[in-house]
């Protein structure tokens, strides 16, 4: 079974990389993302562990989460807490790798910050020609996700 890292991330970024970058922070932050249903995370068990650094108006962040059970809240899957609120719409690049084979028929996903809320991580599967939210349908007890990217902060 995959485990979520419990390594320091932020001794992973040289200091002196990120002030050539033009980072506003020598270090990678940590953050904890906060998983939820639409919202909801009723009887919901996971563990997480994220990172950020700020180049600049960008955000570029890491995370991973793993669930030791999805509860019974329904409704779009999400991160609710991004460390900084993102433009409305802007443009962003987040990838995901979902692991432990017990996420349902999911095609590539993506995921986008700024739509419903400048705080939250959407996430999307492509089924056919249509990107669609993914949901609590698509998700099993221990399934995990792993996400990296950037996004434009307000």
């Amino acid at each position: 079974a995959y485990e979520i890292s419990t390594r320091d991330w932020s001794s992973d970024v040289c200091s002196s990389d990120l002030t050539i970058l033009g980072a506003s922070s020598t270090r990678a932050i940590s953050w904890t993302p906060t998983v939820a249903f639409s919202g909801g995370s009723t009887s919901m068990t996971y563990t997480s562990v994220g990172f950020y650094a700020r180049f600049g108006s960008m955000i570029f962040l890491h995370g991973e989460f793993l669930f030791s059970a999805k509860g019974t809240s329904t409704g779009d899957l999400r991160v609710t807490n991004i460390p900084v609120a993102s433009l409305s719409n802007a443009p962003c690049t987040i990838t995901c790798s979902f692991y432990n084979n017990n996420w349902t028929t999911l095609q590539p996903i993506i995921a986008r910050t700024g739509g419903s809320s400048s705080q939250i991580i959407d996430f999307y599967s492509l089924s056919g020609t249509t990107w669609t939210r993914v949901t609590d349908t698509h998700v099993q007890n221990t399934s995990g996700c792993r996400f990296s990217g950037f996004y434009f902060h307000a």
